[in-house]
C-alpha cells in the first residue's frame, strides 16, 4: 500500500510454517524478513493465514510467493526505543519479538499516553485484546528482535 499497489493479504503462515518445519513454535522477525527477501509470501487465498498444513507448501505456492518479496528492510538494535519510535513515526510497521512474552507481534504506531510514548501493536491472535490490537508501555515495549520492511515487489 505504501508503494501504491493494490492490497494483497499475505499469509504469515506461508513464511513461519516452513521456517519452523510446520511446528507451532515461536520465531524471530529477522528469520522471517530474510525468508521474505529470498522466497516471498503467499496470498491468503492460496494459503490460509494461520494454517501450518504442509499441503500448502507446494511448487505452485512457492512460485506464487516470488511475486510478493521484500526488497529492502531495516534491522534495529535490540531494545532501542529511539530506532523503534523513529520508524513507526515514518509509517514503517515493525515485526517485534519479545523474550518476556515468547511471541512476535507487529508494531503499528507510536502513541502518547499520560505524557509518555507507548506502542500500539497487532497480534496474530485475532480474538486477543481489542480485536487483535493491544498497547505496550514502559520497559515491556522494548523489543528484543525488531525488523521493518520498507519496500517490496509485486509482479
Amino acid at each position: 500500500m505504501r508503494q501504491n499497489q493494490p492490497l494483497v493479504r499475505l499469509s504469515p503462515a506461508s513464511v513461519a510454517a516452513p521456517i519452523k518445519r510446520f511446528a507451532n513454535r515461536g520465531g524471530w522477525g529477522r528469520d522471517a524478513i530474510r525468508w521474505l527477501a529470498d522466497r516471498g509470501a503467499v496470498p491468503v487465498g492460496s494459503w490460509p493465514a494461520n494454517s501450518r498444513d504442509q499441503k500448502y507448501y507446494n511448487d505452485s505456492n512457492r512460485e506464487l510467493a516470488k511475486n510478493y518479496m521484500v526488497r529492502e528492510w531495516v534491522e534495529c538494535q535490540p531494545r532501542n526505543l529511539s530506532q523503534m519510535v523513529s520508524l513507526l513515526l515514518r509509517g514503517i510497521p515493525l515485526a517485534a519479538g519479545y523474550n518476556w512474552w515468547g511471541h512476535e507481534v507487529t508494531l503499528t504506531e507510536a502513541i502518547w499516553l499520560d505524557g509518555e510514548v507507548a506502542i500500539r501493536f497487532r497480534n496474530s491472535w485475532g480474538n486477543w485484546g481489542d480485536y487483535g490490537f493491544g498497547i505496550v508501555r514502559g520497559a515491556k515495549m522494548l523489543a528484543d528482535d525488531l525488523v521493518g520492511p520498507y519496500s517490496g515487489s509485486m509482479t
